[in-house]
């Protein structure tokens, strides 16, 4: 057999962990019942539902969130991201980029869109969102060495070397 075509038996702890949301469920389902405006709880929801990997039950409870209100920007983040896992990228993207103009200071969702656009391979979006994430956050290193590594791939050597020395230099 290839690797990874076997599926290996679940031990009794992976049941257990699994069975042992199901009470959380129902007490999310119930909250949802009494109060069904309270897009957190769709949102709790959708986050245990990836946690026991039942993805269109994530995906429908966090855009349920977002429909019960569209500037609660945790629901757009972890669908993008949700999205992007499945490969989704387009999907993933629009919700990013809803999330950057409902909410221009959250430079870490800046940060998230830079990536995923590098990942999309279109590179000067990319950097346009990378640069607003590190001068938004001028202290994370990480941020800075991403741009200059992408920098750097576009044949922007100057910009490049100006990034990646600040990353040392906070480092």
């Amino acid at each position: 057999p290839r690797f990874g075509s076997h599926v290996a038996p679940q031990r009794p702890s992976a049941v257990r962990i699994q069975t042992a949301h199901v009470p959380r469920i129902d007490r999310y389902q119930h909250t949802i019942k009494l109060a069904p405006d309270m897009a957190i709880a769709h949102y709790n929801l959708g986050n245990l539902y990836v946690a026991l990997n039942r993805p269109e039950e994530a995906i429908r409870n966090y855009l349920a969130a977002i429909k019960i209100d569209e500037l609660f920007y945790p629901a757009k983040v972890n669908l993008a991201m949700f999205y992007n896992k499945r490969g989704e990228n387009d999907k993933a993207e629009e919700q990013l980029r809803e999330v950057v103009k409902a909410h221009p200071d959250l430079h870490d969702i800046s940060y998230s869109l830079g990536l995923l656009l590098a990942e999309m391979k279109k590179y000067d979006s990319a950097v346009v969102y990378l640069k607003k994430a590190a001068k938004g956050m001028p202290e994370r290193p990480r941020v800075h060495y991403n741009l200059g590594l992408l920098l750097q791939y576009l044949k922007k050597d100057a910009e490049a070397e100006g990034a990646l020395l600040k990353a040392l230099k906070i480092e």
